[in-house]
């Protein structure tokens, strides 16, 4: 399977998973078995370790529980089955070393990874949004539409507290979104945003934030692919 094809079948109509197109893939993961995926390339970045554990709050990480199964095109080659977590703090990608001799954590290189998933998520590095370079980075494929497409854009940010000579950390969730339409990408921070965006059908907004006014509130990511699938005709 080509980077190409992967990207367009992963981003464009995200409907296909890379457990529904792992030819490649199962024959990379057989060779890989045979010489250990330490000796294959991936293992490619600096050791991770972590200089903020988790004192409360949300944690900095994707999958708060662990390292979960997922797939990732790494430098041009899809790798299913490999243990990966999503460090939202850092926007880094990790990857666990489940070798038998050896356990280690790395930091895998972020210009290397075109797509990676985590359970049913599914993530893409976009890289041509044409906004500045912080809106750079991984996002979360949450709806792929005829007209619009919806990117989740986890984000926490750090606090600390200082308790007698120990210092604590917490994270907060503050997630944006990234939406796609018009053959242009717009950031979203509020509702007020989509006046900008669709202006015409700013009435259809507002309703739908009354109609679903809890969960508006307590879960903005579920929401906002509600919206965007209204938007979009579902």
């Amino acid at each position: 399977m080509s980077l190409r094809l992967f990207l367009c079948t992963t981003v464009f109509f995200g409907t296909v998973s890379f457990s529904q197109s792992l030819g490649d893939g199962e024959i990379h993961e057989a060779y890989d078995s045979m010489v250990g995926l330490e000796n294959t390339g991936f293992y490619n970045g600096p050791e991770f370790k972590d200089a903020y554990p988790d004192s409360g709050g949300d944690s900095r990480y994707f999958n708060r529980q662990g390292f979960a199964t997922g797939s990732i095109a790494y430098n041009g080659q899809l790798y299913p089955n490999v243990p990966l977590n999503y460090d939202v703090f850092s926007d880094n990608v990790l990857a666990r070393s489940d070798d038998h001799l050896s356990h280690f954590i790395i930091q895998l290189i972020p210009s290397f990874i075109s797509g990676f998933t985590i359970g049913p998520h599914n993530f893409v590095r976009l890289t041509d949004t044409k906004l500045d370079a912080g809106a750079h980075g991984f996002y979360e494929v949450a709806v792929t539409g005829k007209s619009f497409k919806l990117y989740i854009k986890h984000f926490r940010r750090k606090k600390e507290r200082t308790v007698g000579l120990e210092v604590y950390h917490s994270f907060s969730k503050e997630n944006y979104y990234l939406l796609h339409y018009n053959d242009g990408y717009h950031t979203i921070n509020s509702i007020k945003d989509f006046k900008k965006v669709v202006p015409d059908r700013y009435r259809e907004v507002q309703k739908l934030r009354r109609d679903y006014k809890s969960m508006y509130k307590s879960d903005m990511d579920g929401f906002m692919i509600r919206l965007t699938e209204h938007l979009d005709g579902y």
